[in-house]
């Protein structure tokens, strides 16, 4: 397997960040790959493709959980590019991820943290209020975040709802809230964070919180419970809770 080490060193190098968070994201399918050439060359040089091609067969040796760790150590060299490259980034790389035309939990985590770290880098003044709002005036988003995280983590639905269970309870507790995890997960999360996020910072609390209780429940962390944590907590402007440590940036 390759050396973290040589990934860590292209994520902050500000001309290979950018081809390595592409990496991340090209398709093992050749069909798709085939698409997702087009899609590179049509707004980046040969250079910048070629280089996504080399660091893609590097991370495709990387265990999973160490994959959007080191997408965020690239934030930093991304958020110093020009707005115009910026832009152009954030665009390409959400074209990559609709290549196929299905977005997977992966996918979705990945391009929700660029959103918010590399975007709010365009408009930061978006991102500093602090939030007011109170628990019980979002209990409905709450739980529909709370039951994605369940269902992503748990093969079996029993297992699921029990992880709800246990973690509703310690938000909204004496309120009865049926586990009901919505078909639409992307646009649910979609409408849910930007509202969880305005509330007040011990909501903000509770509600990470709840989430590691879900997480925790059956004794293991998944690589989707940990990719949802990982962007939620981010999407918050809360510090990522131990649970998740982060592996790239401590040891190689």
């Amino acid at each position: 397997t390759t050396s973290p080490e040589t990934l860590r060193e292209a994520a902050y190098r500000q001309e290979q960040a950018a081809p390595l968070v592409f990496a991340l994201v090209l398709d093992a399918r050749e069909d798709v790959r085939a698409k997702q050439r087009a899609l590179l060359a049509a707004r980046y040089d040969d250079g910048a493709c070629a280089l996504a091609e080399t660091l893609a067969t590097e991370t495709a040796t990387l265990h999973p959980m160490l994959r959007l760790p080191l997408a965020s150590l690239a934030f930093p060299a991304l958020r110093r590019r020009p707005r115009p490259q910026l832009a152009v980034f954030v665009e390409t790389l959400n074209a990559l991820i609709a290549a196929d035309g299905n977005i997977d939990l992966h996918e979705y985590c990945l391009g929700k943290l660029v959103a918010l770290q590399v975007i709010e880098a365009l408009s930061p003044a978006s991102s500093s209020a602090i939030g007011r709002v109170r628990l019980p005036e979002v209990a409905s988003d709450v739980a529909a975040l709370l039951a994605i995280v369940a269902q992503h983590g748990h093969d079996d639905a029993a297992a699921a709802e029990r992880a709800f269970l246990a973690a509703i309870g310690d938000v909204l507790p004496g309120r009865a809230q049926a586990y009901a995890p919505p078909q639409d997960w992307i646009g649910t999360l979609d409408r849910a964070l930007p509202t969880l996020d305005r509330l007040s910072p011990a909501g903000k609390e509770v509600v990470i919180g709840a989430l590691v209780r879900a997480i925790s429940v059956d004794g293991k962390t998944t690589i989707a419970e940990a990719e949802l944590l990982r962007t939620i907590a981010c999407a918050l402007h809360c510090p990522l809770p131990p649970l998740v440590a982060d592996p790239l940036s401590t040891s190689p």
